[in-house]
């Protein structure tokens, strides 16, 4: 998941038991010492009585909050933003574009071709 724009509104859901979070869910946390943060989440509940928080910006490390911390935990259902995503395609998905519009150029010529 792509770092989630400045100025953005994040929705979420309530999660009421913390043990069923699964590991990997983007997540809005209120804690104590932090505030409130949007992360992911890696449930260690069970080993460490914490979470781990990774940010959706890779320039941050992950770090563990104990559950001692945490007030409340939102998973991320969607978010509102004032700016367009920026889309970025790999050779491969430009390749599969570009070989899609050639065959529906492709139909429509022989379609045309039918009707002449």
């Amino acid at each position: 998941m792509p770092p989630v724009v400045h100025g953005s509104y994040v929705v979420g859901e309530f999660i009421q038991n913390w043990m069923t979070i699964r590991n990997g869910t983007p997540c809005i946390i209120v804690t104590k010492d932090d505030g409130i943060v949007f992360k992911v989440v890696h449930n260690m509940m069970e080993s460490k009585q914490s979470f781990q928080l990774c940010s959706t910006n890779t320039f941050y490390e992950p770090y563990l909050v104990h559950v001692n911390n945490v007030v409340e935990i939102w998973k991320f259902v969607n978010y509102i933003s004032p700016e367009l995503p920026e889309i970025k395609m790999d050779e491969n998905d430009l390749s599969k574009s570009l070989q899609n519009l050639q065959k529906e150029v492709y139909d429509l010529k022989e379609m045309i071709k039918e009707k002449h």
